[in-house]
């Protein structure tokens, strides 16, 4: 299942030519969307907790 959910088949029996834009629209949305998480993950991963004085407000 993709993020979008609606993804068009290209195995699907109707399936046709003008349904090509859809699938790329779908997989462009999908890949943004994985891509944002994934730099999101990168860069809360590379926070150094143990010099945040655990007494102290982030904000």
């Amino acid at each position: 299942m993709t993020l979008t959910g609606s993804l068009a088949n290209p195995g699907a029996p109707d399936f046709r030519d003008r349904d090509w834009n859809t699938f790329a629209i779908d997989m462009e949305m999908d890949v943004d969307s994985l891509t944002k998480k994934l730099i999101f993950h990168e860069f809360i991963s590379k926070v150094d907790y143990s010099v945040i004085p655990r007494d102290k407000r982030l904000l």
